[in-house]
């Protein structure tokens, strides 16, 4: 293992091995490598390693001035310290292969009392260096703490250890606790155990033998040490087996104060957890919400992909402190769920997370405007990839993260540099892919007759297409499923004239069905006469319209499930008021090969309920996309007291 090592992170893997590379060698693997996602905030303050003095020779040593000192007694402990005349109180205590050894030391104020522990065969405290010590990030707040695991493997030999209670150059009464907590031997996936039932206690500590964290400007958090390092107990990994459709949670509690813990779940083919910085194929899929809060409780909640049923492994980390935890954890298959971020960005990534397991490609269209993400259905559909939503001028290191994890080795970015900057496409060349393409025109209804061209290059030919309003967005929501599901293409206009474009592609592809979402103060029957004269007349043109956005909603999803295009099986819902989450949103409930509803941020739309009910008896899942801000606790309810 290496002399230090970095324990802020999102998740990472030491190495890939040859042998696991020969495993996967029918998985995609990712054609990139991405820095890590998010970092631990660095702590405030840290206690460097107490600094010995000799003793003073004052008075003659008692029994437990020095080695080999008093057998340890029952936790607590008390007892003096007078840094002129006794500035040590050795306990001698017996530790098996495995064992951890977590002691603490309080003080009254003034004080500054330390623990040392000293290795089998050490023969005064002045004379050999100890193994361990209460370093730790406290800054000067008691109680102290020193945690320490016997590891033969790592040089640490079981034996009779010391534990030293030092004065610190201060005098007066202390108190000790402490126990031994038996080996776990689950600090890896290769020994992950069976998830015990809920709710189960652990113990868990950020520490490394003799190690001190050093959290200076630019150290990057690394715990460093003159000896071997040996993690005392930063991991405890279950297994629990997950399919299709589940939805995992997992909360950690503690009333540690000091203890602060992530939760990371790992996917079926991960190997390892550790922490180099390098996210790559194999690491955590879901963590805690938020990775730079410090603080419990942490949740993390999983669902799983179409294709994604498997053993995952949930690791417990302790990224600060130490002490026992609590943890709770359930699988379900309810009916209705929330796929939701704290932004656009990374509601647009839970909603691809839990409706892709892997994927060649990605689509890449910018989340900051709708256009050319509502000609990317038809792409998406055509590759069979997910629609990721990127910042339009920085390229999210969420995004970097998901890329990887999901396997793609190809990308296609959507839209011109005005749309995804030229710093965002190289930002991902720069990552490594295969390939890294930009399909854009002059504006955006030339961007969407490029990305119709590509469709037909992909499908061969194509047997119809969407014509929706190019300058507003709620009735071309809906058609994204079926335009996926389909392959077909979604092509822009204004609402009162035909791009020459958009016409020349209808025309030169002889494409003998035209669908156009909404009435004709979006699309007007001007626009209609156009397409209907394309192709010689050959052309069928029809019109799906309702009398707001949510009726037209409804009145896509029923079209294009009479057309069998889709189903009631899967809903996914959006509000109706904005645009990202159902741009991310539409493409998914494609994949699921499901519809997407509207409805109003703060009431259910009646459409939305009407047709929820009306099929009822065919949904397996409703999915909510967005946070409470975007549809509200009082709609997600409404939904759920309709469905069976």
């Amino acid at each position: 293992m290496m002399s230090s090592m970095s324990r802020g992170r999102f998740s990472a893997i030491l190495a890939t091995s040859l042998v696991f590379a020969l495993m996967l060698a029918a998985v995609p693997a990712s054609g990139a490598t991405a820095p890590v996602a998010r970092t631990r905030s660095a702590a405030p303050g840290v206690r460097v390693a107490p600094e010995r003095t000799t003793a003073s020779g004052i008075r003659p040593l008692a029994a437990d001035d020095d080695m080999p000192g008093v057998p340890i007694t029952p936790s607590p402990i008390t007892g003096t310290l007078n840094a002129a005349s006794d500035v040590d109180d050795v306990f001698a205590v017996e530790l098996a292969d495995g064992d951890t050894l977590s002691a603490t030391i309080s003080g009254p104020a003034g004080t500054n009392f330390d623990l040392f522990l000293y290795p089998p065969g050490a023969s005064t405290v002045a004379s050999v260096a100890p193994v361990a010590s209460n370093a730790d990030l406290r800054d000067f707040v008691y109680p102290y703490t020193l945690d320490f695991r016997v590891d033969a493997a790592g040089g640490y030999t079981p034996g009779t250890y010391y534990l030293d209670a030092w004065s610190g150059g201060t005098s007066g009464t202390y108190a000790i606790t402490w126990r031994i907590i038996p080996a776990d031997n689950n600090n890896d996936i290769a020994f992950a155990q069976p998830i015990p039932a809920s709710p189960f206690v652990g113990w868990n500590s950020f520490a490394v033998n003799g190690g001190i964290l050093d959290v200076s400007p630019g150290s990057g958090d690394y715990w460093t040490s003159s000896f071997p390092d040996v993690f005392v107990d930063g991991f405890d990994v279950y297994s629990v087996d997950l399919a299709e459709g589940d939805q995992f949670t997992a909360t950690v509690k503690s009333t540690d104060k000091d203890l602060d813990m992530e939760l990371l779940l790992y996917p079926p083919h991960a190997s390892m957890v550790d922490t180099d910085g390098i996210v790559q194929y194999e690491d955590a899929w879901a963590s805690a919400s938020d990775l730079t809060k410090i603080g419990l409780p942490e949740t993390v909640h999983f669902i799983v992909p179409p294709g994604g049923r498997g053993t995952y492994y949930l690791s417990a980390e302790a990224w600060r402190g130490n002490g026992d935890y609590s943890l709770t954890w359930a699988v379900n298959k309810d009916n209705l769920v929330r796929m939701q971020g704290a932004s656009r960005y990374s509601t647009g990534l839970s909603i691809v997370r839990g409706t892709t397991y892997q994927s060649q490609y990605a689509i890449i269209a910018s989340g900051a405007n709708y256009p050319d993400a509502l000609s990317a259905a038809g792409v998406a559909g055509a590759y069979e990839a997910p629609l990721l939503l990127t910042n339009p001028k920085t390229l999210l290191d969420d995004l970097k993260v998901q890329l990887v994890e999901l396997g793609v080795t190809d990308v296609i970015v959507i839209g011109g540099t005005a749309a995804v900057s030229g710093g965002v496409f190289t930002a991902l060349e720069d990552m490594g892919f295969d390939s890294v393409e930009r399909l854009a025109g002059t504006d955006r209804y030339a961007t969407s007759a490029k990305c119709a061209a590509r469709v037909a290059q992909i499908t061969g030919t194509v047997d119809g297409a969407f014509v929706v309003r190019g300058d507003s967005f709620p009735d071309a929501l809906a058609v994204a499923p079926f335009a996926y599901t389909q392959a077909m293409p979604v092509l822009l206009t204004r609402p009162t004239s035909l791009p020459g474009s958009i016409a020349s592609f209808l025309d030169v592809n002889n494409v003998p069905n035209v669908y156009i979402a909404g009435g004709t103060n979006v699309v007007s029957s001007g626009v209609a006469g156009s397409l209907d004269r394309l192709n010689g007349g050959a052309t069928v043109v029809e019109r799906i319209a309702g009398s707001d956005r949510y009726h037209t909603a409804r009145k896509v999803a029923d079209f294009g499930v009479a057309k069998g295009w889709g189903t009631y099986a899967f809903v996914g819902v959006a509000t109706g008021a904005n645009f990202p989450d159902a741009l991310a949103g539409g493409v998914a409930c494609g994949r699921m090969g499901g519809v997407l509803l509207l409805t109003k941020p703060s009431a259910l739309s009646s459409w939305c309920g009407g047709a929820i009910g009306a099929n009822a008896g065919t949904v397996d899942r409703v999915a909510v996309f967005g946070s409470s801000s975007a549809v509200s606790a009082g709609v997600y309810n409404s939904i759920n007291a309709i469905l069976p």
